[in-house]
């Protein structure tokens, strides 16, 4: 086991040598027709031994692993088949914290206690992707050894297609009602009152066109057709931007919402509109996540030839919340809202170049934290 990392649901039991391997593959290979069977099915057929180990797989794997050969994968674990960020940064598949909510793993576990029930595993690769299966596995026995039969069907797509119509829906039909109560308000003859309705609904058009734009670049990024437009930046210039535009969030009014008096103001070449939109999402999530009364402070400063930017509340993130944080399809706020925090360490890391951490405690509360070089190179 690897230093610092507590022990796992499934004990990561020593990988048997490629001789053995082989030996294991060529059993399966003897059965009539196997080849053809596995490759005529289109989802990721796999056939593991009791290390979780591949001895057999189709060409629907190969097609969409990192390798060219089917050859190259027997020995490795899907982790590793699949550049699994968790098994790159480890350097083994199955040892990390994360790996006992892995999906492959409960799927191999419920095929060994006899339960072939269909689970959901999400991977996040090491540049960044993020993949989502429906993973099913069932035990069989070949010449009286056991192995794991294991199904992979990517539905990736499926899971942010329905996210981004969710959230889309959710987050136009909220600004949609607060339309509807300013138009209610613009009945009154009091001019103080109307000019402050007039401001506001500036804001909530502002909001509306943000929102369609959001999804549109995401949209775009995991399409690889986003494109980056660097420019000169204030950093506390466009701190305070943000902290003005989610002044009118729905939960800024039970919030406080401050900008750091700590800031420093660093001048660097980035994306302002992107930038502006991953600090936006950040705030939109604390204050999410804040109760009445509790504070949101956002704030940036010079950090070692990067430009730091942080979001602080005083909320403390769960560990099985911390494991699954950046996944495309989880969220702390139900099914279908998942994409927040994923978007976040995409734009960041895929498109702007930087780094996104972050701390928790219950003391202390939480900080997400970005790393932003200060001349953007593409």
């Amino acid at each position: 086991m690897l230093k610092g990392h507590s022990p796992t649901i499934v004990p990561p039991a020593e990988k048997v040598l490629h001789e053995e391997i082989m030996r294991q593959s060529e059993l399966v290979a003897t059965l009539s027709h196997i080849h053809d069977f596995f490759d005529a099915v289109p989802n990721i057929l796999l056939v593991l031994n009791k290390q979780r180990q591949v001895i057999f797989c189709n060409r629907a794997t190969v097609e969409l692993s990192k390798f060219n050969d089917a050859h190259a994968i027997f020995g490795l674990r899907s982790g590793e088949i699949f550049n699994c960020y968790n098994s790159e940064t480890t350097g083994e598949c199955g040892v990390s914290e994360a790996c006992d909510h892995c999906g492959v793993v409960l799927a191999v576990i419920s095929a060994r206690q006899g339960d072939d029930n269909v689970k959901e595993s999400r991977f996040i690769t090491k540049d960044g992707q993020a993949l989502v299966f429906s993973v099913w596995a069932s035990p069989i026995e070949l010449e009286g050894e056991q192995f794991i039969l294991l199904m992979m069907k990517d539905i990736s797509s499926e899971k942010r297609r329905r996210a981004l119509e969710r959230i889309f829906f959710h987050d136009i039909n909220n600004i949609a009602q607060r339309f509807q109560a300013m138009n209610w308000g613009l009945d009154n003859d009091n001019p103080g009152l109307l000019k402050g309705f007039k401001r506001k609904m500036n804001l909530f058009t502002q909001d509306l066109i943000e929102e369609i734009r959001a999804q549109q670049d995401l949209t775009n990024a995991e399409n690889n057709e986003l494109s980056v437009q660097p420019l000169s930046i204030s950093s506390l210039e466009l701190v305070k931007d943000v902290a003005e535009i989610y002044t009118a969030h729905r939960n800024a009014n039970r919030c406080i919402l401050s900008v750091d008096e700590n800031s420093q103001d660093i001048i660097f070449i980035s994306d302002k509109v992107l930038l502006r939109r991953v600090i936006g999402n950040l705030v939109k999530n604390a204050l999410e996540a804040s109760d009445e009364g509790q504070t949101v402070t956002i704030g940036c400063k010079n950090a070692e030839k990067q430009v730091q930017f942080w979001v602080h509340n005083e909320a403390f993130l769960e560990k099985d919340i911390q494991l699954q944080l950046f996944h495309s399809s989880f969220s702390t706020k139900g099914e279908g809202r998942g994409l927040g925090s994923y978007s976040i360490k995409l734009l960041t890391e895929r498109y702007l170049k930087g780094k996104v951490s972050f701390t928790t405690s219950q003391e202390h509360g939480t900080t997400f934290n970005l790393f932003y070089p200060f001349v953007f190179d593409e």
